[in-house]
């Protein structure tokens, strides 16, 4: 943390919903005036890439004296119960290193990701 000036934490949205629950490890390259030169994920997911971009690339911010060095962070992604009538994700931060993104996922019938059964038309 030695090198983090300000980071978003991240949560669970619709668009990686699918690879809950999972671990993904990203290393984190500091560039000039404390912004991150690259992002790499040990998980080729790429909705979670773009998700995992936006929080610890595009809107974080390093310790300019950090340039040249690189970091890691582990997101692990829990999903946990109950379910909820609408979509709630939890961040906990465990030093050094560790998110945890708990996940509530939607009740059945108000998620529709889920599949339904069929319908019976009407004669």
């Amino acid at each position: 943390m030695k090198c983090v000036g300000e980071i978003t934490m991240p949560s669970a949205y619709s668009t990686i919903l699918f690879h809950i629950p999972t671990t993904v490890t990203i290393r984190i390259e500091i560039g000039p005036a404390g912004k991150a030169r690259t992002l790499t994920l040990d998980k080729d997911v790429p909705a979670m890439r773009l998700q995992l971009e936006a929080y610890f690339k595009e809107k974080a911010r390093y310790r300019e004296s950090c340039d040249g060095e690189a970091i890691e962070f582990t997101i692990h992604y829990v999903r946990v119960e109950p379910e909820s009538n609408f979509s709630i994700s939890e961040v906990r931060f465990r030093p050094p290193d560790q998110f945890f993104v708990f996940y509530h996922q939607l009740k059945p019938s108000l998620d529709p990701v889920r599949s339904k059964p069929p319908q019976k038309r009407a004669p």
